[in-house]
């Protein structure tokens, strides 16, 4: 849980000062969400490449 704590509060900083009330409700959102002192994240994600060849004349 720590480390949840610790992630957001790096993703936070890069957009507000993280004071002692922000930091609250950041612990206190991953405590509710913690099961058995473990929280759990998924994501979905979806990576694309656009690719062209420079220097080539088409048509």
């Amino acid at each position: 849980m720590e480390e949840a704590v610790s992630d957001y509060r790096e993703f936070f900083a890069g957009y507000t000062a993280v004071t002692a009330e922000i930091e609250e409700l950041i612990r206190s959102y991953v405590h509710d969400r913690a099961v058995n002192g473990i929280f759990l994240e998924s994501f979905r994600v979806r990576f694309g490449a656009l690719l062209w060849m420079v220097g080539e004349r088409f048509g």
